[in-house]
């Protein structure tokens, strides 16, 4: 059951059910939660039992049928159609909340059915911020735009995290970061396959740190890309294609502006 008090729900059920289930871990849910204590009561009232099904949300989670990644598709095509308008709107002199409205405003236009979360727009400094949430800051020529958000379709969430340079173009020290996350990110990506543990097989959060560190050293010791350059085609994906097709990518910035667009986690983004 949803929050709530639930109450009508709980009697109407009660005949057909010899229990009544908390989809959470016990240990992580609060007694203070209306929809706990409704079930609380409505299984002592009603003379059911209470019970706790642990994973049941993770397996539910771990595998999706074709509707809904149907769904999950269509959450990220609103996505990427919120990120180019909010890549457009990256210009000196607007706010982080202008960026935000501009892309929100795509998300809708495009059929979002809500948000995922809140929209989080940092820059400069307020990139740093986890979750930054103010959305206050005028943006200034050299910025980075850290962008954390993504449309909901049909309950479905799409969670993208962006890098932009409000003047267009990365300075050298910034494509360098760019080009460090974002080799990265495919290296990560290129380490997914069935049957894959990424916390036993590959170390965990290990995986990325090595990869970042590797990538960043390499990008600092061989970049010969000039400051001027405002994009890094991605390398191919020939065995990732699909992958590739619900993903924005700096391939996919490049052509459509004269923006960038990369994963933000160096940036401070998550």
């Amino acid at each position: 059951m949803r929050r709530g008090n639930g109450g009508k729900w709980l009697l109407g059920s009660a005949p057909a059910h010899d229990c009544l289930a908390v989809v959470a871990p016990a240990e992580d849910l609060k007694d203070e939660r209306t929809d706990v204590q409704a079930l609380k009561q409505g299984a002592g009232a009603l003379g059911l039992k209470l019970v706790y099904k642990r994973d049941l949300l993770a397996r539910m989670r771990s595998a999706h049928a074709p509707e809904e990644i149907a769904l999950l598709e269509r959450a990220v095509t609103i996505t990427r159609a919120g990120h180019d308008a909010a890549a457009r709107a990256t210009v000196p002199g607007v706010s982080e909340r202008d960026v935000q409205t501009q892309m929100e405003f795509a998300f809708f236009g495009a059929g979002a059915t809500g948000l995922a979360y809140g929209t989080i727009v940092g820059s400069g400094e307020n990139g740093a911020v986890l979750h930054w949430g103010q959305n206050s800051r005028m943006l200034r020529s050299g910025d980075l735009v850290v962008i954390d958000a993504g449309a909901e379709y049909g309950r479905y969430a799409s969670d993208v995290t962006r890098t932009y340079p409000v003047s267009g173009k990365f300075t050298e020290e910034q494509a360098k970061v760019y080009r460090a996350v974002y080799q990265a990110q495919e290296d990560i990506l290129a380490a997914i396959r069935p049957g894959a543990s990424m916390r036993n097989r590959y170390g965990g959060a290990d995986i990325w740190t090595s990869s970042f560190t590797a990538s960043a050293t390499s990008s600092a010791s061989t970049s010969t890309t000039p400051a001027s350059t405002t994009c890094r085609s991605p390398p191919a994906r020939s065995s990732r294609s699909s992958r590739a097709s619900i993903f924005p990518s700096a391939a996919s910035a490049c052509a459509s502006r004269t923006r960038c667009s990369s994963s933000a986690t160096a940036s401070g983004g998550c």
